[in-house]
């Protein structure tokens, strides 16, 4: 994963934070279903967004101080979907991922179409990956991994 720049190693010094438990306290004999958590998962993916929304400031402040205040001003004035449109137009599959886009293309944007579907799979239990010599198992199963480190555990982390 260090020869793809899916992770860096300096001074030998590897960094994961564990994901968060929680733990229920109320009555444990709930079978509780994905749709009780899809208050808590919008919540994170919002939390994402806003990070990108940061981001995309932080450019503006950069390039052009007249277009950040207006971007600003856009935030608080706009509803919240007229904002992204306004401003994320096209990239609304960007700001949803964990990773910044740049970081994405540059591990992913060489994947086929099938291997990428692979790698964005995270409701498979199990992946079984049949294909020839020479095909990419390999590559797939590498940048499978990476996606788990940076996309799949980072964000548990912050749950």
């Amino acid at each position: 994963m260090s020869k793809i720049e899916a992770i860096k190693i300096e001074g030998g010094f590897l960094v994961i934070y564990n994901p968060m438990v929680i733990e229920r306290l109320e009555d444990t004999r709930k079978n509780y279903k994905q749709e009780d958590y899809r208050q808590l998962e919008r919540f994170y993916e919002n939390k994402i967004q806003q990070v990108h929304i940061v981001g995309e400031y932080v450019r503006k402040i950069l390039d052009n101080y007249r277009e950040a205040l207006q971007f600003v001003e856009d935030y608080f004035r706009l509803n919240y979907n007229s904002f992204l449109r306004k401003y994320f137009r096209g990239r609304t599959e960007d700001i949803r991922r964990n990773i910044t886009p740049g970081k994405f293309k540059q591990l992913f944007g060489e994947l086929s179409p099938t291997q990428l579907s692979i790698i964005k799979d995270n409701k498979s239990q199990y992946i079984s990956v049949l294909a020839g010599p020479g095909s990419g198992k390999t590559r797939v199963l590498v940048h499978k991994m990476a996606s788990l480190v940076l996309m799949e555990i980072s964000s548990m982390s912050s749950c």
